[in-house]
Order: structure tokens, then sequence, then C-alpha cells
């Protein structure tokens, strides 16, 4: 798991302006730390934390391409701030095959989502 996730930053170091990355990094670590507090998958949340954002710097084009190469479509109209979430997980899972508990995550932590689990 080390080695995906040094690859993962590496990528995070590359796609987003040092401001966001840095964010992602403390998301992450934050994550972890209420993870232990709420007994869940420490590793789990980790992970959903460090790449919530991995997505909120592309542009247009590149979000619709991501969508367009998964099959999955995204409302064009909608609020970009919030589109990242949904490209972001569509991205993550193509990428670094994630399981389906931190790509929701990833998805809904701007907007949320019904249901709910802890991790996300």
């Amino acid at each position: 798991m080390n080695e995906q996730i040094e690859r993962i930053k590496k990528d995070l170091k590359e796609l987003l302006s040092d401001y966001r990355y840095e964010h992602s990094l403390r998301v992450g670590e934050t994550s972890k730390e209420l993870a232990h507090i709420y007994h869940i998958d420490e590793e789990k949340a980790y992970l959903a934390g460090l790449i919530h954002d991995i997505a909120k710097e592309f542009t247009k084009e590149q979000n619709e391409a991501i969508m367009k190469r998964n099959r999955q479509t995204i409302d064009k109209e909608e609020n970009p701030r919030i589109n990242h979430a949904i490209v972001g997980a569509v991205y993550a899972k193509e990428k670094y095959h994630l399981d389906e508990e931190i790509i929701h995550a990833i998805s809904s932590h701007t907007i949320g989502d019904i249901p709910m689990s802890t991790l996300d």
C-alpha cells in the first residue's frame, strides 16, 4: 500500500497547485485521525482524504474527457466546484482501482449523499 500512496502523492503533486497539494495532505492526515476516533478503517479514510480534490483543478475539457472515457455523464451546467468530486471519484477509480467505499467518499465530499457512511 505504501507504494500506491507514494504514487498517488506523486500524481497529486503533478496535478495540483502547491496550495491544493498541501491541503490534500492535511485532509488525508485529518481523515486518518478521525477514522481512529470513530473506529473505521484508517487507511481508507486516509486515501479518501488524500484524493478528495484530485480533480479540483482539472479543466472543463479534462472533466468531460474523463467522464466520456468512463462512459459517465456530468451535468455541464452544474457548478465545477461540485463536479470535481464526481469527476475525481471516476478518475480515482479508473487510475487507482480503489474500492467502492473510498470512491463513494470522494464522490460525496462536496454535497453529500443519501445514505452516507461514516467514511463518507
